[in-house]
């Protein structure tokens, strides 16, 4: 997954999404979701200082 796919995932999911439904709509397995979530690390976003 790409880093931009990693940060939508977890805007939805923070939004309340279930893994099932962001894997969906990121077209990925949920074994690749909850990998990629697990092993990239947690990155700012330009706006989180606002």
């Amino acid at each position: 997954m790409t880093s931009e796919q990693i940060t939508d995932a977890r805007t939805l999911l923070g939004a309340g999404q279930t893994r099932a439904a962001v894997a969906a709509k990121l077209r990925v397995s949920r074994w690749t979701l909850s990998r990629a979530l697990d092993t990239a690390p947690l990155t700012r976003r330009p706006d989180d200082d606002a």
